[in-house]
């Protein structure tokens, strides 16, 4: 059969419709642009892959030396075996990192690592601590083994669709098993929170979704099942997943109680164990003063000093408008002093705005430090 021009014409507006930019099938950003080319080499191990390039040789040393120990841990943890090897990608710095293309989506400054859910990739940046390095990796690799273990369970099961947990437990199971102690830090967080009445219920964590905050409370949560129901309770809920689309009815099924009810007994456990700890101790503001009543996040070890004036002053990193930036507060010491309420002795003003200048594109709020010298502000 003949075709006529019309037909041919209409054949070849259907091709170019469907052959669209690719800018447009994702978030800006998506082609992310590759400043140095990378002459990747790989190390294999019995159950990893890991993607390196010759700079960061030690790094990839160093993963593979601790690899299949982990791979152990998490194998009797989660009751599984791979049949395939785990690739894991390392970067030697965080620019390097924010290339990668393994994800289309730009990765902000605060982000440690991540698992590629649909191939299981690990991807990591090395930023120069091996202690970070190593906690991070454990971190993904258990979203690596709970996301086979939920895919063995239900193909098991022959049912090919499903829910993942919500992120409140993803992430608490990946900070309880990454860390298997909690420090001080995860006490802090949240001890203040309890303490102070900020608690966020597991029913309205939604509203602290994919912040540091959600991941404490869940790593709180997982320590409370493990502590009170076993660690095997853990690997019993993974098991049950299959048996509703729901987390409160395999929550249920797996511990006998729903999450409403999880989160009741986890409080009053909380309540329990934090509460007798402010016996003995005083209100911050019965020991200090308010610099600003503005509610902005600063960074928490900021520098404070007294300026060759005699005035007193307080350096930190905090979040501007847009930005993270370094922020100064002066004490007042006029007249008007006295007439004004606490939260107005200080004045603020902006000494750095980040993310403005090629001299300062980021300040890393969790990374940076400052210290004083004499007068001089010293910043790393």
């Amino acid at each position: 059969m003949k075709s006529g021009p019309g037909i041919r014409i209409a054949v070849i507006c259907a091709l170019l419709a469907l052959a669209c930019d690719a800018s447009a099938q994702y978030p800006f950003g998506k082609n992310k642009i590759q400043y140095t080319p990378k002459d990747w080499k790989i190390i294999e191990t019995e159950h990893f892959e890991i993607f390196y390039y010759p700079d960061e040789i030690a790094v990839a040393e160093f993963i593979a030396g601790r690899s299949e120990g982990i791979y152990s841990e998490y194998a009797r943890f989660f009751g599984l075996e791979f049949d395939r090897k785990i690739p894991v990608v390392l970067y030697g710095t965080h620019h390097d990192f924010k290339e990668t293309n393994i994800i289309p989506y730009m990765i902000s400054e605060s982000t440690g690592g991540f698992t590629e859910f649909i191939k299981g990739r690990v991807a990591l940046p090395f930023t120069g601590s091996y202690g970070r390095l190593l906690d991070v990796y454990r971190h993904e690799i258990t979203h690596v083994f709970m996301l086979e273990k939920i895919r063995l369970v239900m193909n098991e099961h022959r049912r090919y669709t499903y829910n993942h947990p919500p992120l409140w437990f993803t992430e608490g199971l990946a900070e309880y098993l990454g860390r298997r102690r909690r420090d001080s830090e995860s006490h802090m967080f949240v001890r203040d929170a309890v303490i102070s009445g900020k608690l966020y219920s597991l029913k309205e964590i939604w509203r602290i979704e994919g912040t540091y905050m959600m991941y404490k409370i869940g790593e709180s949560v997982l320590h409370y099942i493990a502590t009170r129901y076993g660690e095997e309770a853990v690997r019993v809920i993974l098991e049950n997943w299959w048996r509703s689309d729901k987390f409160d009815l395999i929550l249920r099924r797996s511990l006998g109680l729903d999450v409403e009810e999880l989160d009741k007994d986890w409080q009053s456990h909380l309540r329990r164990r934090y509460y007798p700890a402010i016996l003995n101790r005083r209100r911050s503001a019965e020991i200090g003063e308010m610099v600003s009543a503005r509610k902005i996040s600063f960074e928490v070890q900021p520098v404070c000093y007294a300026a060759d004036d005699g005035g007193e002053r307080v350096v930190g990193i905090g979040f501007g408008l847009g930005s993270v930036d370094i922020v100064e507060f002066e004490r007042r010491r006029d007249r008007a002093e006295r007439y004004l309420p606490e939260e107005e002795l200080w004045r603020r003003e902006t000494l750095v705005e980040g993310e403005r200048s090629t001299a300062f594109e980021s300040i890393p709020l969790m990374r940076s430090r400052m210290s004083m010298k004499g007068d001089t502000l010293l910043f790393v």
